[in-house]
């Protein structure tokens, strides 16, 4: 659908209801594709949502290792995002908390360890 919409001439970077842009969405939802077509047209990739998350987070909450690839190869998203690493590692995807720290990620951040440690995620910490 982001596709025919882009197709179409939408603006990657409008914002809904809930001020949220169109790419969280994309990567959160694991769709490379549409993760891809949005960069391709324009979106700014570490914009922020309401809640102040940004689409790394929501990748690497969703342990999507290649939109976190993707957008780690962006100059423009800072590859030490702590939400992120908290994310990952507070749902288990361990190749993703791999990738995160091999780029930069911090991890000896507090919510880090507390979410792994919290939900029993054993082999990360």
């Amino acid at each position: 659908m982001i596709l025919a919409l882009l197709e179409l001439g939408a603006e990657p970077g409008v914002r809904d209801y809930h001020r949220m842009v169109l790419l969280p969405y994309a990567a959160g939802s694991g769709s490379l594709e549409s993760t891809e077509a949005l960069l391709d047209s324009g979106a700014f990739p570490d914009s922020e949502d309401i809640e102040r998350r940004r689409p790394l987070s929501y990748a690497a909450s969703e342990g999507s290792v290649l939109i976190v690839e993707r957008l780690l190869s962006d100059p423009r998203v800072p590859s030490e995002a702590l939400e992120a690493l908290s994310m990952a590692a507070g749902q288990g995807h361990e190749a993703v908390v791999q990738l995160l720290l091999k780029k930069g990620a911090n991890p000896n951040n507090y919510s880090s360890l507390s979410h792994t440690v919290r939900n029993r995620h054993d082999r990360i910490v």
